[in-house]
Formats: structure tokens, sequence, C-alpha cells
């Protein structure tokens, strides 16, 4: 091999080294602004409460006459305002406000403070004791006033709920709306997404249909990062790929039929590979039209209404949000029986302990909890697991058949208790053999 060969062949390897470089610098780019697209997603709603925070605050500043700026003034100072400021703070229509609101401007000030370098805590500096003290007060006064008892944690729905969903044509592919809904729904229901952030990022390119020479036809979703599941960070993930599969015992109810439906009312031009998932419905007089859809996507603040909307119309009771479709997904694997561990890899949670969070006894639960705590066993409405003591059932067996119903016993050994009213007598004499005939007459008495 002469020189020329040789310096051909170096040459070869370094442009496939600077090429490597090259992917692997893009990669790290990438990755770099995936991390910062993400940090600045979940700092956009605590930056607008760290704002309002300070507004308020400064507002009422200026009514004490005083024009400085929160971090201008010293800590002795400070404390005493902002003790004042959450004695003094009340909604625009001088409603007091619940003792958590309280606790988000205390917090919304502290990060104020943090991010302008003020170099103390109203927190954990002993300088802010007063405000400190002011809060838990107040927040103790809210609470006998009766502020805090409602729960704002958004329910999940219930079989009677949904049923009133299909019902109401809420949910259904009769119309462009409906199948919007069922859709929506669906992708909510069996991938487990987040009230907000997977639906408001889905591309149509994350879902694909598939097929299953056992199983059948599936629809596959290609994950991205969330707030809970973060880019590079597997553990966050979903422990398998999600999918959800036809429904064949009920084909109207189907989210496959629903899938490949959508698809096919969309318009022609929102099939490229950046086309958002979710658009805008039509308002159509002919279901017959072959296209439903328009080529302009559901805004963020439409698709964070999807569920509240379907609820009112529907006439559902209770608090319903986006994260009830989520809840109800853990909540009804969880009711199942399935282990923990595979609903956290369903769901996507880190630490199996927040499935936890989900498992709220149901109405039917808390019926069976009161039937069984107030001992009504011959409810009528008791639910089935439920059961009687097992003294009660082989009281009931004698009067259907006999202990031995219907069975052929041919030689053994019968040890047979002497009971009187349903309890083991330990203090009766050895039964004679006149009694051990009537007790066996008794237990076969059906069989004879």
């Amino acid at each position: 091999m002469d020189t020329s060969e040789v310096d051909e062949m170096l040459m070869a390897v370094e442009h496939v080294e600077q090429e490597d470089n090259k992917a692997n610098n893009e990669n790290s780019k990438l990755h770099l602004r995936n991390f910062i697209k993400i940090k600045e997603n979940r700092a956009v709603n605590t930056s607008k409460k760290t704002e309002t925070c300070e507004r308020r605050f400064h507002r009422y500043l200026e009514s004490r006459g005083d024009s400085r700026k929160a971090e201008q003034i010293t800590a002795d100072e400070l404390d005493l305002y902002i003790g004042d400021f959450l004695m003094a703070v009340k909604k625009e229509n001088g409603e007091d406000y619940e003792p958590n609101s309280l606790t988000s401007f205390h917090r919304g000030l502290d990060r104020y403070l943090r991010d302008k370098g003020y170099g103390k805590s109203l927190v954990s500096s002993k300088e802010f004791e007063v405000s400190k003290g002011v809060l838990a007060t107040m927040r103790g006064k809210l609470k006998k006033k009766g502020k805090g008892n409602l729960s704002r944690k958004a329910q999940k729905l219930t079989d009677e709920d949904e049923e009133l969903l299909w019902q109401s044509g809420e949910l259904g592919m009769h119309s462009p709306q409906s199948l919007l809904n069922t859709v929506w729904y669906f992708n909510g229901l069996l991938f487990c997404f987040r009230g907000n952030d997977e639906h408001s990022q889905l591309m149509l390119n994350d879902l694909e249909l598939l097929s299953d020479p056992v199983l059948g036809e599936y629809v596959q979703f290609r994950e991205k990062s969330t707030k809970t599941r973060q880019s590079g960070e597997n553990d966050n993930r979903k422990g398998f790929i999600p999918r959800m599969y036809s429904n064949k015992e009920n084909p109207d109810r189907c989210p496959v039929a629903a899938y490949k439906l959508y698809i096919s009312k969309r318009p022609s031009l929102m099939f490229h590979k950046d086309a958002r998932f979710y658009l805008q419905p039509k308002s159509l007089k002919n279901v017959e039209c072959k296209v439903w859809f328009t080529s302009q996507s559901i805004g963020i603040n439409t698709l964070q209404k999807m569920m509240p909307r379907m609820a009112q119309i529907a006439g559902l009771n209770g608090r319903f949000t986006n994260h009830s479709v989520r809840a109800t997904s853990i909540s009804r694997l969880s009711d199942a029986g399935v282990p923990t561990t595979i609903i956290a890899q369903h769901s996507g949670h880190k630490n199996t302990n927040s499935i936890n969070n989900y498992t709220v006894a149901s109405k039917n639960q808390q019926r069976a909890n009161c039937t069984i705590l107030l001992k009504n066993q011959n409810d009528e409405n008791q639910p089935p697991h439920c059961t009687q003591p097992k003294q009660k059932q082989a009281q009931h067996t004698k009067a259907t058949g006999g202990l031995f119903g219907h069975a052929l016993i041919s030689g053994g050994t019968f040890n047979v208790n002497v009971v009187s009213n349903g309890y083991i007598n330990t203090t009766a004499n050895t039964p004679s053999d006149n009694d051990l005939n009537a007790i066996l007459v008794d237990l076969f008495q059906n069989d004879f």
C-alpha cells in the first residue's frame, strides 16, 4: 500500500469521525432544546402565579403609601408588611380567600424575592416569624368559617356517569363534535393521558394503526416528553408501549373504530407530519359529508374544557375536569385488582405510592362498608362480597340439600361436634348412640 492510499484511508476515517461527532452534537443539541422547552413549559404557570402575587402585594404597599418594591424593603419592615397584607387581602368581590390561596400568596412572594436575590426566605428565615405566624392564624380562622372544607379534587367517572355521556350523545360517532369527544375520551382513558399536556401536544403521527394476527387491530401511541415523563428520563416513562384494542363486544363503542372514522373525516391537507391531532369540528347539517373537520387545530383553552363541557351538557353531578378521565383510568384498574406496579407503568407514575391517591371508595364500596359496620346481614341489597359468617352459611346449607347434598360417600370416619344455637358446645356431655344417630339423620335427611 503506497503513501497516497494510506492518506486516502486516513482522510476517510477522519471524515467518518467528523460525521459521527456532528450527529452526536445534533443529538446533544436536540436533547438540550427538549430540556429547555420542558423547563420553560413547566415554569409558565408558576411564573404567572408569582407575577400575580407580586402585583397584589405591590398594590397593597401603594395603598399604605409605600412605593418601594418588596426587594427594596428591609426584612424587619417586610415581615410586618407581609403579615398585614395576609390579614387584609380579599377577593375582588370582598370575600375571603380560601386558606390555600393565602398560602399561595405567601409562597409566591417568597419565589419573587428569591428570584430577585433577596437573600432571605419568607418560609425558613427567622426574620419572618411574624408573617408566618399570621399565615397560620389566618388559615385557622378561615377554616373555622368553613373555608377550605370543599374538595377541589377532580371527580372520577362512575359507570353511570359514562353511560350518561353515551346516552346524551356527547360520546358517539354520529356527528363531528361527538366523534371528537369520543376520540379525546378514549385517548385519555386508554392511554391514561394527563388532562392537558399530552392532549395539547398530540400530533397526528404520534398515533399509529396496527394489527395483530391474534389480538386484531389496535392503535399504538408513540410517547413524547411531558410533565411526568421527561425526555431522557426513562424511569418516568410508561413501562410498555401504550396500545388500545378493538372492542369487539360493543362495536358502537370501539376506540379503534372511532379512531379510524376520525382519521377518515380529516381534510387531506391535515395529513402532514407536523399536523395536530385534534381539529376543529364543522357545523354540518348533512353528516354524509366526506370531511367533518376543518384545517384549524383546536386551541389549548378549548381542550382544557373538554370534560367540563361534556359533563355539563350530559347533566353529570360533581366536579369533573380533564383530569377526571385519567383518575377514572387508574381507579378502574385498581378496583379490578390490577397490581400497582402495572398501573404505574400504565400511568407513567415513578412512585407506586402515588397510585393510592386515586383509590377512593366508590358509592357501592361505601354501601358495602356501611352494611358490614351495621351488621345488616339480612339486608336484601347487600353487595355480593358481604357474605354471612361461616356458621350462618352452614345452617343455610342444611335447609338446601344437606351438608353432603347429592354426594356419594363410601366408607370413612365421621367426627361430629354437638352444636347449639350456631356455637360449638364445649361443655356438653359425650353424645349417646341415639344422639349421634339423630344428628346423622338430620344431616342426610334431604338425601334419603
